[in-house]
C-alpha cells in the first residue's frame, strides 16, 4: 500500500529507533554506566554498541514487515502509536506527566495539605498541574474509569502506563518494544474507542508540545 507523508515518517521513525538502541534500550547490557556512556558518544563504537543492544534486547530481527507497513498506510491509530513509541525522552515524559495530571484530577483536586500538593506539583511540572485541576476533568472525564490512579504509585506513573495502554491497543508487537524502553511497565489495561480517541485528542490538542 503507498505511504502518505505522514505514513512515511513514521515509518522512517520507527526504522531510525529500531536502528539506534543505545538511544533507548534501558537493559545495561552488562556495561557499566560510563563505559555505556562512551561508546553511545563514540561516532565509531556507538554502531558497535547499537549491534550488542540490538541483540541483548531480541530486536535485532525486528524489522517492519509488509503488515505493519499497510497499517500505516491506513491507521491513524498505528501511525501515532509508533509516534509515541518513538518519542525522544522529554517528550515522552511530558506526555506522561499530562495523562498522569488527566488520570490523577480528582485526587489533585481533593489533596488538601500543602506539602501533597507541592510533591504533585513537582512530579507533574506546573503547566501539566494546572491541566489537571482545570481543563481535565473537563476534557478527559472518560479516562476516569480506568482505575490507573488507584494501580500505579504516582500520576506520572500512570500515566505512562496510559501510554503502553494506547501503544498496545495499536499494534500488540509495538508494545513489547515500549515495553524494552521501560521495563517497568505493567501489563497494559483494555481502552475503550472513547478512552483512546480521549487520550490521543490530549496529545492533539498540544497539551504534550515539547
Amino acid at each position: 500500500m503507498p505511504l502518505d507523508d505522514a505514513g512515511n515518517d513514521a515509518l522512517l521513525r520507527l526504522a531510525t529507533f529500531l536502528a539506534d538502541p543505545a538511544g533507548w534500550f534501558a537493559g545495561d547490557a552488562g556495561l557499566d554506566d560510563g563505559l555505556r556512556d562512551a561508546m553511545a558518544a563514540s561516532p565509531v563504537l556507538r554502531p558497535l554498541l547499537n549491534r550488542w543492544l540490538a541483540e541483548r534486547s531480541g530486536t535485532r530481527g525486528f524489522a517492519p514487515d509488509a503488515a505493519i507497513v499497510a497499517e500505516l498506510g491506513r491507521s491513524d491509530e498505528v501511525r501515532q502509536a509508533v509516534m509515541l513509541l518513538t518519542a525522544p525522552e522529554p517528550r515522552l515524559l511530558r506526555t506522561a506527566q499530562v495523562f498522569g495530571a488527566a488520570l490523577w484530577a480528582d485526587r489533585l483536586r481533593l489533596t488538601v495539605l500543602q506539602r501533597d500538593r507541592e510533591r504533585l506539583a513537582q512530579l507533574l511540572g506546573a503547566d501539566a498541574f494546572g491541566f489537571g485541576l482545570r481543563r481535565a476533568p473537563v476534557v478527559a472525564r472518560a479516562l476516569s474509569d480506568l482505575g490507573l490512579s488507584q494501580q500505579a504509585p504516582d500520576p506520572v506513573s500512570a500515566g505512562y502506563a496510559l501510554c503502553g495502554a494506547l501503544v498496545a491497543r495499536a499494534r500488540r508487537d509495538l508494545f513489547g518494544l515500549f515495553r524494552l524502553r521501560r521495563p517497568d511497565m505493567p501489563d497494559p489495561v483494555p481502552l475503550t474507542e472513547r478512552q483512546a480517541q480521549t487520550a490521543w485528542s490530549i496529545v492533539a490538542m498540544g497539551e504534550v508540545a515539547a
